[in-house]
């Protein structure tokens, strides 16, 4: 039910499929495409390495308490690979009451629709699971982000630390 093609207001379809631990390579190529504005409005960090460990984190996912969720095309020099553009993932009970998301897209996929067909799937899986609520944090200066969460009827708040 979480896997599906979508076709973006520019015409490209994509992909969009549970993550697996064979995406560990595209993961990583995706990954060192984003901006360091990118990293830093999905991170709080600018991040440019990842160890074997954190892309093992980010691509074995216990589906009981988490979801991960990548839009993929294919690579225009081996069309049989396929690249990962964004990735949308929850974490927490999915069972129980509350968990976490965080979206991550490539700049030329944004604004395209592709934020907002991932933010519907993954209401969708939650819903699906029984989840009662949704949380996500972003960084007030990440403008598109929360007029995506408002959009989907996310309650922004701002906190001062």
């Amino acid at each position: 039910q979480l896997e599906r093609l979508i076709t973006l207001r520019d015409g490209r379809t994509l992909q969009v499929r549970p993550i697996r631990g064979e995406d560990e390579p595209a993961h990583l190529r995706f990954l060192n495409r984003l901006s360091p504005e990118d990293h830093f409005y999905r991170f709080f960090s600018v991040r440019r390495e990842y160890s074997h460990r954190d892309l093992l984190w980010y691509t074995q996912i216990d589906y009981d308490r988490e979801m991960a969720l990548i839009a993929t095309e294919p690579n225009p020099e081996n069309p049989l690979q396929m690249e990962t553009v964004g990735v949308i993932r929850v974490v927490g009970d999915l069972a129980g009451d509350t968990a976490e998301f965080a979206m991550v897209i490539q700049d030329s996929f944004k604004r395209l629709g592709l934020g907002s067909a991932l933010m519907q799937l993954m209401i969708s899986g939650c819903r699906a699971k029984g989840l009662d609520e949704i949380q996500g944090l972003v960084l007030k200066e990440n403008g598109p982000m929360v007029k995506l969460c408002e959009k989907f009827g996310f309650t922004v708040e701002t906190y001062v630390e």
